[in-house]
This record gives C-alpha cells, sequence and structure tokens, in this order.
C-alpha cells in the first residue's frame, strides 16, 4: 500500500466527518440565536431545559444541531479515534458561549466598561 492510497483512504471518513461537525455546529448556532431573538428578555438556559417561550422550530433545529454533532463525532472515531470526540464537544462551544453571553447581556455584567 503506498503513502497516497494511505492519505486517500483517511481522508475518506476525515473530511466527510468534519462537514457533519460543522453543520451540527451551525444549526446548533443558528438555533441558539433564534432562540436569543425570540426571547429577548428571558434567561436561556445553557445546558438543560428550556427558556419559557419555546416554539418548535428551534427545538427540532436544536436537536438536530446536536444529532449531527453526535453523528460526525461517531464518523471521525476511526480515523482519529478519540480526537473525534474532542473536535465534537469543540463543536459545541460556540452554540453554548452564545447562550452565555445572551444570558449576561440580560444580568448586565456583559464585560469591562470601555472609557
Amino acid at each position: 500500500m503506498s503513502q497516497n492510497t494511505f492519505w486517500w483512504n483517511g481522508s475518506m471518513e476525515l473530511l466527510p466527518g468534519l462537514g457533519i461537525l460543522i453543520v451540527g455546529s451551525m444549526m446548533a448556532i443558528g438555533t441558539t440565536l433564534y432562540l436569543a431573538r425570540w426571547n429577548p428578555f428571558m434567561r436561556l438556559p445553557v445546558f438543560v431545559g428550556n427558556p419559557e417561550d419555546y416554539p418548535f422550530g428551534p427545538y427540532v433545529g436544536r436537536a438536530m444541531g446536536f444529532m449531527f454533532l453526535l453523528m460526525g463525532g461517531a464518523v471521525l472515531y476511526m480515523p482519529i479515534n478519540i480526537w473525534g470526540v474532542f473536535l465534537m464537544v469543540l463543536a459545541a462551544i460556540p452554540a453554548l458561549m452564545l447562550s452565555r453571553d445572551h444570558n449576561r447581556r440580560l444580568d448586565g455584567d456583559f464585560g469591562p466598561e470601555v472609557a
């Protein structure tokens, strides 16, 4: 087996896995932004739970986004082992940070004052 064959076979699982992770991360980010706009004066739960006013669209989008994250981690497990799980967690962080920033904005402590 030549070196070129090895890289070709390795990328056959690596590139779709990364693509699935990116799609899942973008879906999670999009639904988090949609929820923040839908509930501008209510806190969003960061990990578990729903806000009081929770339409069905973001519920499905959020579930599909995190399903894509899990599927991307599963696809990446074969070519890069445990690093696929690390990338799955890393891809979920932006959506969690958007919820945290929305809640900090409501609390009024979004960062240091700029003079």
